[in-house]
């Protein structure tokens, strides 16, 4: 059984790992927007796009048995190491091959296919890493594995800013995506005290092969539900239009990794080992939405408050037609909050192909409104978009964890709906703030401290009154109170 306090503790060295990493990660995202044009981000973002759906089949969701199974086995363990690396190879060859088909949709002014070429060496080494990866995930060491991110981030970034300066311009963030992910492969390895033998055995690929297919489906439908509007503003509206919505969205996934995917890389070990009992199942699914909703809700509205101040602020004024976009997406998160551990809590159980029925319908729907979004109202419109289909696909989202988790409605509602009200009012307050600054025709980056003083001032008076044992989980999260 794993305590609320254990859980805690878990997540607090997740957040050490995933902060640590995208402060990093985003302070040279900020410095590449201001050295790069518009269109050379679009470009950089079409391209992660495509290497995010053929990483999936570099990887077949292999390591992901081993978090999940039962006692270790050395054998299992290599086997599927070197059938992942073996078809990370295949993946990189093949995208090296097609980089030239790639490419066409890449603006003219970037060496679309170079880059393609280039950042498909990505592949083989992500895939390498994914075995220790998931045998630190299992045993729960959020430690080891949060110092590996630190350090993949800061070599990764050191990199990238000495190019930059050096004048490389887009080729900045590739070299730190492949220094990045050569140092997180070194790490996790030593981390993990595990390493590569000259062992395989098809017997023992059986079992994680079932496991990998029965949840690629979903993995699959997940990177599609994640890329599809990119996709779809990349070949309707051009690079152009994409580079504004990647600032955006790049803003955006940094308050959803920071805190949500933190308490989310807890969430599946947590949940596996209480698969088998139903009550504390449900108990440990509560505690996560509703630990997280609190922090994820505040800083997705907060975005909703502050979001073309922070673009403007952060990236400069060239950038502002991101600020509309991120104030939409930042909605959309508001909306997603409370459903995030969903897809775990099904995985958790063994119900892929039910996670992977929902996001399909994600995927069948967001192909639907992308597309009707972008050639009627633009880029704006497919942030808006995001947001309707967040709202029409909620109930059916929700309907299925809670049915798994055998969780009533009533109590799942009292989980987060505290919460929401809580960042209401610091996105109001928050508001209020940046506005009453723009009134004295104070700069932008004060009318954000304005805004942004007074949100934190409302969470520190709201929360205690409102949701004094979260304030508790709070403080002892921040290691404050034990």
């Amino acid at each position: 059984m794993i305590t609320a306090s254990a859980i805690i503790k878990h997540v607090r060295w997740a957040a050490v790992g995933t902060w640590g990493s995208k402060v990093v990660a985003l302070g040279i995202f900020v410095l590449l927007t201001r050295l790069l044009p518009v269109e050379a981000i679009g470009a950089i973002a079409l391209i992660a796009a495509y290497l995010a759906m053929l990483q999936l089949f570099g990887e077949a969701g292999l390591a992901d048995y081993l978090v999940q199974s039962g006692e270790r086995d050395p054998l299992h363990e290599q086997t599927v190491f070197w059938t992942q690396l073996a078809l990370g190879c295949v993946v990189a060859a093949v995208l090296w091959l097609l980089a030239p088909l790639a490419a066409s949709s890449i603006a003219d002014s970037v060496p679309g296919e170079a880059l393609v070429k280039i950042m498909a060496l990505n592949l083989p080494l992500i895939a390498a890493a994914r075995v220790p990866d998931a045998l630190m995930r299992k045993s729960l060491d959020f430690k080891k594995l949060a110092f590996r991110n630190l350090a993949a981030a800061l070599c990764g970034g050191i990199a990238g800013v000495f190019c930059a300066l050096r004048g490389f311009g887009v080729w900045a963030l590739v070299v730190k995506q492949l220094v990045e992910s050569s140092v997180a492969l070194v790490a996790v390895m030593i981390g993990a005290r595990w390493r590569p033998r000259l062992q395989y055995s098809r017997d023992a690929l059986r079992a994680p092969m079932r496991y990998g297919l029965g949840i690629l489906g979903a993995r699959t439908l997940t990177v599609l539900h994640g890329r599809l509007d990119s996709l779809v503003i990349g070949w309707l509206l051009g690079p152009l239009a994409l580079g504004y919505y990647s600032v955006a969205l790049r803003m955006y996934q940094v308050v959803t990794e920071m805190f949500t995917s933190v308490i989310d890389s807890v969430a599946v070990p947590v949940l596996a080992n209480a698969k088998h009992e139903a009550d504390e199942l449900g108990r440990n699914y509560l505690r996560l939405v509703k630990g997280s909703s609190l922090l994820s809700m505040t800083a997705y509205a907060g975005l909703v408050a502050l979001g073309p101040l922070l673009v403007q602020v952060a990236f400069g004024g060239q950038w502002s037609s991101a600020g509309p976009i991120l104030r939409w997406l930042g909605l959309a998160g508001f909306i997603v909050g409370p459903l995030w551990f969903n897809g775990g809590v099904l995985l958790a159980t063994g119900r892929a192909f039910t996670w992977m029925l929902v996001i399909g319908a994600y995927c069948i729907l967001g192909a639907v409104l992308f597309p009707l979004a972008a050639m009627y109202i633009g880029v704006t419109g497919v942030a808006m978009a995001v947001v309707v289909r967040g709202l029409l696909l909620a109930p059916l989202s929700a309907g299925c964890a809670l049915r798994v988790a055998r969780v009533p409605l009533t109590r799942y509602l009292q989980a987060w709906t505290p919460n929401a009200a809580i960042a209401i009012a610091v996105a109001t307050g928050a508001w209020l703030g940046a506005s009453g600054a723009g009134v004295a025709n104070l700069p932008l980056y004060l009318m954000l401290a304005a805004g942004a003083g007074l949100g934190l001032l409302c969470f520190l008076i709201v929360v205690p009154r409102l949701a004094n044992g979260m304030w508790t989980k709070l403080l002892e999260l921040g290691g404050l109170q034990r």
